[in-house]
């Protein structure tokens, strides 16, 4: 029977977009081009959860559930997060006794406490500090470069695996405890710095924190440790009088920036690591980048966003808004220099191509002129082909293990998974090549198996309407003897029985006009002249159908023959025709054994791609 299969699953819920609960992962320094901070790579087994909205708004549901399930790791426990080998110790003093509306300013910084440690909210910057930032301003609507959030959703931000891709930590960088300020690149020193600098966002699904950073190597670093790439933030400039400031909780394992030297302080004192500027607030206020904060969350409590949508999604999901952080820059982003990236962030490790306008290549041919070093596929969801894939319309493209796939046109000979065999190719305009499956008298006459693309070599085989012999090199040459024409007679008896609507399945009226599977086999059979002595029933056919043996071949269409009998002596049985098909009896209208005579879904009796029932007998007719 046939399967449905799902390749994408990563369903967002209609609370918040981004899952916000502490897991514990192990901190990983970052590129040498980066801030000397610590990262923490999410955990491979774990489940990204989402943190509830604040007093269960409705615009939140979905997210309550998890709220109530979540688990925050107690610190010191064997599940928090590894502390970086300069990590302060907790604040000394009663840090419980917080207010959970007490606010930083620079004449009494209270801070956050260690999320791990205390179930106390962390602190919310003051609108009566100077420098916190101030009250959303009436332009709440600017877009961002990244993608915006469907303001009629009541979901937060924007799902990240629509926009994103990115795993395996490979080459994941040492711990580096020493915090300083955001270096340039080392091409800085020769080549003048650019006036705006892009800010990369990345997401991680296991801890639902954001992470920004103006450094690309930094940002590939964390990518790699298995955080969702998610493109340009927004653009900063690269240098104004307002900077700033990033910081990092060792405990649990998120970061928080702030243009606030007293937020900044308080943090400090709290236990957080001041990891030095990140990057700039535009002098010109020219576009506000908003402040949310989950009060719920132990880790990844800030989002900053330069969607006006994206931040009012927020607040209606029961985040609070905390108004506008910093302004990013009116230009155009930096283009970059394209890279690949080779990351588990969706699930199984995968190979991208990040574009020179740092978003990742999806449904599209990648090719040398972009630098990426040769052509690849990459699929709807970012990840490149890195096999033998059928293109869904006949085409085959071949790709090798790195992404790379077949330019050849013609006939070539080689391994693509399958040992050696011959492909016969096309070139296509963008191009890369690709196989085409079925018949074909390109080159030669020649019959290429479905989804593999290689030809089919050293055989007999039903194809065009036609029984052909291939030789060595594929070619075939068409023949026809008693014993075909026999087979011919039974599969096109079946073919019009499950064409015709007025015969259905009904295992208790079997013998006409209605069928069930084994007596469909045994009728089309005895109508083409076959003898079937005793045969009834899928138990004791073996045996009795005259002219049939038992042969051992796999189950597919590289070893079945057309009039093959597929035989599960208990269950079921069916006839493959040819060209990766079968025709069988499959079930009555309601799912049953018996039901209306004739057809009245059109699928009672009828063909279907062949599969493995699985069969423990396959008869193949060789003449009486």
């Amino acid at each position: 029977m046939s399967g449905k299969f799902d390749h994408r699953c990563a369903a967002i819920s209609a609370g918040l977009a981004f899952s916000l609960v502490a897991v514990a992962t192990p901190q990983l320094a970052l590129a040498e081009d980066a801030p000397k901070a610590t990262i923490a790579a999410p955990a491979q087994d774990a489940t990204a959860a989402q943190a509830a909205a604040p007093d269960q708004p409705a615009s939140a549901a979905g997210a309550r559930d998890a709220a109530t399930n979540a688990k925050t790791p107690s610190a010191g426990s064997d599940q928090s997060p590894v502390p970086a080998v300069d990590a302060p110790v907790t604040p000394a003093g009663d840090v419980s006794s917080t207010s959970p509306d007490a606010t930083p300013s620079d004449q009494d910084p209270v801070a956050p406490t260690d999320p791990a440690a205390s179930s106390t909210e962390p602190a919310t910057p003051s609108t009566s500090d100077p420098m916190t930032p101030t009250a959303p301003s009436a332009d709440s609507n600017s877009t961002a470069p990244a993608a915006p959030t469907d303001p009629s959703s009541s979901v937060a931000p924007s799902d990240p695996a629509a926009d994103a891709t990115g795993p395996a930590a490979t080459d994941a960088p040492a711990v580096d405890p020493a915090p300083r300020a955001a270096d340039p690149d080392p091409a800085a020193a020769t080549t003048p710095a650019p006036a705006v600098q892009n800010m990369y966002r990345l997401y991680n699904p296991n801890t639902g924190e954001h992470f920004y950073t103006a450094s690309l190597g930094e940002a590939k670093h964390v990518a790699e440790a298995g955080w969702r790439w998610e493109g340009i933030g927004w653009v900063a400039p690269a240098s104004s009088g307002t900077p700033v400031y990033r910081l990092y909780n060792p405990n649990a394992g998120d970061h928080h920036y702030t243009t606030s030297a007293g937020e900044r302080d308080s943090l400090v004192k709290a236990g957080w690591r001041y990891e030095g500027i990140g990057w700039y607030s535009d002098a010109n206020d020219a576009l506000p980048v908003y402040r949310q904060y989950n009060p719920n969350a132990k880790s990844g409590a800030h989002n900053f966003t330069q969607n006006g949508y994206e931040d009012q999604a927020l607040a209606r999901a029961g985040w609070k808004s905390e108004g506008i952080g910093w302004y990013a820059s009116t230009r155009s982003a930096n283009a970059i220099q394209g890279f690949w990236l080779v990351c588990r962030s969706w699930g199984s490790l995968n190979r991208y191509w990040v574009g020179s306008n740092a978003t990742i290549a999806k449904s599209r041919m990648v090719t040398p002129d972009e630098g990426a070093g040769y052509y690849a596929y990459a699929t709807q969801s970012g990840a490149v082909l890195d096999a033998v894939t059928n293109l869904g319309d006949g085409r085959i493209v071949l790709a090798r293990s790195n992404g790379e796939v077949e330019r050849r046109s013609g006939w070539i000979v080689d391994d693509y998974g399958s040992g050696l065999q011959r492909y016969y190719l096309y070139r296509d305009p963008a191009g890369y090549s690709y196989a085409r499956e079925g018949y074909s008298t390109d080159g030669w006459a020649h019959y290429s198996y479905l989804g593999l693309g290689y030809v089919a070599r050293d055989r007999q085989l039903h194809c065009n309407n036609r029984w052909y012999q291939a030789d060595n090199d594929g070619r075939l040459t068409e023949y026809s003897n008693a014993r075909t024409r026999r087979v011919d007679s039974y599969v096109n008896w079946a073919l019009g029985i499950a064409s015709d609507n007025s015969h259905g399945y009904d295992q208790y009226y079997r013998w006409g006009p209605n069928y069930d599977c084994s007596s469909l086999v045994i009728s089309a059979l005895r109508a083409a002249g076959i003898s079937t002595g005793g045969a009834t029933y899928t138990g004791n056919m073996v045996g009795n159908l005259s002219g049939f043996k038992v042969v051992k071949v796999s189950h597919d269409q590289l070893g079945l023959l057309r009039g093959d009998i597929l035989l599960n002596s208990t269950h079921h049985t069916g006839i493959y025709i040819g060209e990766g098909m079968m025709v069988a009896a499959r079930e009555s209208e309601n799912g049953g054994i018996t039901g209306s005579s004739g057809d009245q879904t059109g699928h009672e009796i009828e063909t279907q791609a062949v599969y493995d029932f699985p069969w423990n007998y396959i008869l193949r007719y060789v003449g009486e």
